[in-house]
């Protein structure tokens, strides 16, 4: 504590103060006295301030009011720094923060960049003020610290990326509010979640926050330019462990991989190679950014990492049902990139704190997704994208149909045998027509394709294409669309492979376009 001396002796001095004004707090305090410094941090109700005359400890319970020498905010509010996520010169304990808002753990993928910014962006949406990131123990655990209005102690959203799986692992365990995933919800983890969360997989509980392509890079010196599916599978397997075998140049293929914690590694796995096990020599990462960082030195090097980590590699194109397809935005957004995938937000409403219902919704929204195209990711967001993708498969009624029309990057998918949308597809309805409307494309037809798998009978598919289409205009006419085509083809057209679950639930789908 302050003694009354030192109080006294800051009376004296206060008014010789020099410390930057751009940076300077004017504290007044109970007994009359002044200070002028600048906050480095708070814990535990202490203010650690520079001033003039050296480093001092302030504790909190002698203030009366903060502010900002040149500002002069409502006193209430103890920090008047423009809103950043910056490192503090003195780090703050992430235990010693006074009111965690909400805890975020799993995905490396979503929890590296995209959640921090997105944090961030929602904290400053609040008003708050001296936003720190704060380091925890390792790279993969931080917690965003800050100042809200009307808060005289900093709050914090506390963020652990160490896999996929550890997010619905803590849930379990009540360590975190939201679990991140760059996979879907296994069947066994629902299971084990549902006593406590009921089920996680439905809309109100799974939120699509991003898409992603999950992108197998090269070195860029490497004249490949394509792979098949099959190809890949064998390269990381070990089949294949040479580059002359795929037409390259003679020299062993170095494999690099994400470690097992990964959703990464779960979605390759699940994509790629199935039930063969990764090649023994792979090298593994817990970090996409390092992984792509050493293909990129590697000549020999192969590696899978999410789309916004491919940096100084270089990305293939994969052929899967006869269609090479490369990693773009587009192709990624409507999920016809075979190996494009969901980034998901798992939260069970019911057990929702305000602040991290409120978080979501914002994830959710414009001003979020805009935060996730900045970060590199895919957004799902509504725009008019390419015509159409070459493919041999391509039927005449439906090149007839789109000729004169442009493809949406929306495409709504459906939970398997049934008319019913999956999480994304039911969050995307508004999406679409808020996007005619705003448009003003409201009397441009929308033309609304359906299509299935191949599982089951030819004629019953074809009638089930319909209905998906004719279920989703049934919605969007509620929302106000009227102008709309409804067109059924079965199992015509498929995008990828029906051999695996993942090719299957891309093909039953509903592509939407514009007429021109």
């Amino acid at each position: 504590m302050i003694t009354f001396v030192l109080r006294l002796f800051f009376i004296l001095l206060v008014s010789i103060l020099t410390i930057s004004q751009s940076q300077a707090e004017i504290f007044y305090l109970k007994d009359g006295a002044v200070i002028v410094g600048q906050i480095d941090s708070y814990s535990q109700g202490i203010y650690i301030i520079t001033t003039n005359f050296g480093q001092i400890n302030l504790e909190k319970s002698l203030v009366k009011e903060i502010k900002n020498i040149n500002t002069l905010p409502a006193p209430d509010i103890p920090v008047t720094k423009q809103a950043s996520t910056i490192t503090p010169k003195t780090p703050i304990n992430p235990k010693q923060t006074s009111e965690l808002l909400f805890r975020v753990h799993g995905s490396n993928t979503i929890g590296s960049s995209l959640m921090p910014e997105l944090v961030t962006d929602y904290l400053v949406r609040l008003g708050a003020k001296n936003i720190n990131k704060i380091q925890g123990n390792n790279a993969e655990e931080s917690t965003i610290s800050a100042f809200l209005p009307n808060h005289s102690e900093p709050v914090g959203i506390e963020i652990y990326a160490h896999g996929s799986s550890t997010g619905f692992k803590d849930l379990l365990s009540k360590k975190t509010d939201i679990a991140m995933a760059s996979r879907a919800i296994k069947n066994k983890e629902v299971n084990k979640l549902r006593p406590d969360y009921g089920d996680l997989r439905t809309e109100r509980n799974e939120h699509v926050l991003a898409l992603d392509g999950l992108a197998i890079i090269i070195h860029p010196s490497n004249n490949i330019s394509s792979l098949t599916k099959k190809e890949m599978r064998d390269i990381f397997t070990g089949k294949i462990n040479n580059w002359s075998q795929v037409g390259e140049h003679k020299a062993m293929i170095n494999v690099y991989a994400r470690d097992d914690k990964s959703g990464t590694y779960d979605t390759f796995k699940s994509l790629v190679l199935g039930k063969i096990p990764l090649t023994y020599s792979a090298k593994r990462y817990e970090s996409n950014a390092e992984l792509s960082d050493d293909v990129a030195k590697d000549p020999n090097g192969i590696g899978f990492t999410g789309l916004p980590y491919i940096r100084q590699s270089k990305a293939l194109s994969v052929t899967d049902g006869g269609v090479s397809i490369p990693p773009t935005k587009f192709t990624v957004a409507t999920e016809d990139y075979s190996l494009s995938r969901r980034l998901y937000l798992y939260a069970p409403q019911d057990k929702l704190s305000s602040h991290a219902q409120g978080f979501i919704e914002y994830a959710l929204s414009k001003e979020g997704q805009a935060i996730v195209d900045k970060i590199g990711f895919v957004s799902l967001s509504v725009g008019i994208g390419i015509t159409k993708i070459a493919s041999p498969n391509v039927s005449k009624r439906y090149t007839k149909l789109t000729s004169n029309a442009e493809r949406l990057n929306t495409t709504f998918r459906f939970r398997s045998g049934s008319s019913n949308l999956d999480s994304r597809g039911f969050k995307d309805l508004s999406r679409l027509a808020s996007y005619i409307k705003d448009n003003g494309y409201i009397y441009r037809k929308l033309l609304l394709l359906g299509f299935t798998d191949n599982v089951g009978d030819k004629n019953i598919n074809l009638k089930l294409s319909e209905n998906r289409a004719a279920s989703v205009t049934k919605a969007l006419r509620r929302d106000g669309i009227s102008k709309i085509g409804v067109y059924g083809f079965g199992e015509e057209n498929p995008i990828v492979g029906n051999e695996t679950n993942a090719g299957k639930e891309k093909n039953r789908r509903v592509e939407a376009w514009l007429e021109k």
